[in-house]
């Protein structure tokens, strides 16, 4: 039965990855524009590669998640920096505090794609005690960085009374192409990228619930994930 289980497991979780990237998603506008963003519970895939210029942003202003630290060096900061992070963390927590559900986040312009949904959930049903990240973007950025009103993605985690909790934000920094990018807690606001995805985006996440920890707030992947 366990074994039956795991390849369950398996199906469903390579057919939300087919759904995501065999066209459910759809590809950004131009960085600023108006467009709508891909919808997946990991970064948003990208059918085409970045050109040139855009890879060369991405690794001058990003890190590369695969190889930097999960946690920031919160002592590296000052201790300006370190009030500017809490003061972004805690205006953006206040701010999205009205869509810890799904449905409120709709309203509000954040589109989820509801086959992707379903089947994340069936797979996260099968996997119990992991982290199942949904991300969930906004149908029309407006094109501002860091705005703590109007994060570009909300991110989910998918609970085991079948409901998706409100856990964090990923923010982008498409508009600041190409100049550098907002960084106003330092080394604890990082920007990284994914190299094995296409490099189109830098992201930085802020995760809540962590009250006075910085580091986990502004980690690469939450516990778990």
């Amino acid at each position: 039965m366990a074994r039956r289980l795991r390849i369950v497991a398996v199906v469903i979780g390579t057919a939300v990855f087919l759904v995501a990237s065999a066209g459910c998603m759809t590809t950004p506008a131009a960085p600023g524009s108006p467009g709508i963003r891909a919808k997946t519970k990991m970064w948003p895939f990208k059918r085409n590669p970045a050109g040139p210029d855009m890879r060369a942003w991405v690794e001058k202003y990003g890190q590369n998640a695969l190889q930097m630290p999960n946690l920031p060096d919160v002592g590296a900061a000052t201790p300006q920096q370190r009030a500017a992070a809490t003061d972004l963390l805690v205006r953006t927590e206040a701010a999205t505090a009205g869509w810890v559900d799904l449905a409120a986040a709709e309203k509000a312009g954040y589109r989820q794609n509801p086959a992707v949904t379903r089947l994340t959930e069936v797979y996260a049903s099968m996997v119990p005690g992991k982290m199942t990240m949904m991300h969930v973007a906004k149908d029309h950025p407006g094109g501002a960085v860091l705005d703590p009103n109007a994060p570009d993605m909300l991110m989910y985690d998918y609970e085991s009374d079948g409901a998706w909790k409100l856990v964090g934000v990923m923010f982008l920094a498409d508009g600041a192409y190409p100049g550098p990018p907002p960084t106003p807690g330092g080394p604890i606001t990082r920007w990284h990228y994914h190299p094995r995805m296409a490099m189109r985006h830098l992201g930085m996440h802020i995760f809540f619930g962590m009250g006075n920890d910085l580091a986990h707030a502004y980690a690469v992947n939450m516990d778990g994930m």
